[in-house]
């Protein structure tokens, strides 16, 4: 079995709301240095070319907005 080396994630977020807190709206972004990695990586029946990897969505860049609303 492989495993990935060692790697580091950046990710940002701003957020703004009302002063009592039931409204809220952001920005984000999640992996802004854009670093490739893998959930799982591993070598099937033995032989590298049946290897396997399965990235997760982390491993991509992506940014996005969101918004809140408290029901109280």
């Amino acid at each position: 079995m492989n495993a990935n080396p060692a790697y580091g994630l950046w990710d940002a977020s701003v957020n703004l709301s009302d002063r009592g807190g039931r409204y809220s709206v952001g920005v984000f972004g999640k992996n802004l240095t854009d670093e490739r990695f893998y959930a799982a990586y591993g070598e099937i029946d033995g032989f590298i070319a049946r290897a396997q990897a399965m990235p997760t969505r982390a491993a991509f860049r992506h940014w996005g907005i969101q918004a809140r609303l408290a029901f109280d």
